[in-house]
């Protein structure tokens, strides 16, 4: 059981102050407030990528089986790979996310648990995090893709002496390319790791580390110690492996719901498993690959186009500093593919050229057909693409965009 202080305001009791605790001074059993394992103790926000953001009820449950999860899937993949140990040096890494969001929690009290320093920023800045990752000797650098792209693209970061020995990534889909260069940066010693979850799972539900992810960089990883998964179809049937449609879960790190929010929880939660809205399939080992967001599928002429998919592909073109996919409206086709571009600097971006070099990779069908270039993309407050102020953002300024 976790306990914790209650600070009353009756006129018969005091306050618990802080100085209270530091100086080791007596608390009374009325002071103490006992909680259950599955009692709330967070209520986080989603990110709001797809829509308006709803608050999870996290509980003692959830957040304890995320952190021994995580490290466990640490742990195991140091010894598959027999990775050695780290040196006899503080640990500490570098936490931007915001502390309203899962992620920032988990780093907070991850950090208690293995005794790691912390080193937080305000925002997100990329100059700003390779000054303090140098000047205080971190050991772990990382983020949600788009940081992650930030900071490997860091010009003479190679060259900075960092010793770094952790690179996470997730919270969106990471292009295969990323992890390629990160081992290019910081050398074969860095043990990679990608996740799988959400806010409802308490982070994520599904790792990907080290030698399994150089392995599999398309895959998110296999379910959690404590993790059941389920793909699925549109009729709530179970798919079987290789099969495409919603990953579902079961778990221990599953929230208990939304907060004030009865008809989100009763769509979302269904007999003990959690509806990710996620698409992907498990293949025939347990690994897991996730396609799209059931909301960012594009339904060009009745064929499926994932945006993540396409968006892997248009981040390995040289020009392309930052991308994200949408649908366009269309008369004929229903939707057309479109890519919104942020060009690389002093770059120039042709629809003409990136069709061509997605050609390469892709279906005829799911190359661009529109494209329209932005200075910089609309994120939330976690730095993930905001799709519904982009979709939004498009609708006004049709006159921008380039289309075949």
């Amino acid at each position: 059981r976790v306990v914790g202080v209650r600070a009353e305001r009756d006129a018969d009791k005091r306050f618990v102050k802080l100085d209270d605790l530091v100086h080791g001074d007596a608390l009374d059993d009325s002071d103490l407030a006992l909680l259950g394992s599955d009692d709330p103790v967070t209520l986080l926000y989603t990110s709001g990528t797809t829509g308006r953001p709803k608050g999870a009820i996290g509980t003692n449950r959830s957040t304890m089986a995320n952190l021994m999860n995580m490290g466990f899937a640490t742990a195991r993949e140091a010894l598959i790979s027999r990775r050695p140990p780290a040196a006899a040096a503080l640990p500490g890494t570098i936490v931007a996310a915001p502390l309203f969001h899962v992620g920032g929690i988990a780093g907070i009290v991850g950090a208690q648990m293995s005794g790691m320093k912390l080193v937080m920023l305000h925002k997100w800045d990329v100059s700003e995090a390779v000054a303090l990752a140098q000047r205080e000797s971190v050991t772990g650098l990382g983020g949600v893709p788009s940081m992650a792209r930030n900071i490997v693209d860091y010009p003479g970061l190679g060259d900075l002496g960092l010793r770094i020995r952790t690179f996470p990534m997730g919270g969106a889909a990471v292009a295969p390319d990323l992890p390629k260069r990160v081992i290019e940066i910081f050398g074969p010693s860095v043990q990679l790791l990608n996740g799988y979850g959400s806010t409802e799972t308490t982070s994520a539900v599904v790792t990907n580390v080290g030698v399994e992810y150089e392995a599999h960089p398309d895959s998110v990883g296999r379910p959690n110690l404590t993790a059941d998964i389920r793909v699925e179809d549109s009729d709530g049937r179970p798919l079987g492996p290789g099969e495409v449609g919603e990953l579902c879960f079961r778990s221990p790190q599953v929230v208990k719901g939304y907060w004030n929010d009865e008809q989100a929880t009763k769509a979302a939660f269904v007999d003990g498993w959690f509806h990710t809205g996620d698409v992907g399939y498990v293949d025939e080992t347990g690994f897991v690959y996730v396609v799209d967001r059931i909301k960012d599928v594009v339904i060009r002429g009745g064929e499926n186009v994932y945006c993540a998919e396409v968006e892997a592909v248009l981040f390995e073109h040289p020009a392309v500093a930052d991308v994200a996919v949408v649908g366009l409206a269309d008369p004929v086709l229903g939707e057309r593919v479109c890519a919104v571009v942020v060009p690389r600097h002093g770059a120039v971006v042709d629809l003409d050229d990136l069709r061509a070099f997605a050609a390469t990779r892709l279906a005829a069908f799911k190359c661009p057909e529109a494209l329209h270039v932005m200075s910089e993309l609309p994120k939330t407050a976690t730095e993930k693409v905001a799709k519904h102020e982009l979709r939004r953002a498009l609708a006004g300024t049709p006159s921008k965009i380039e289309v075949t």
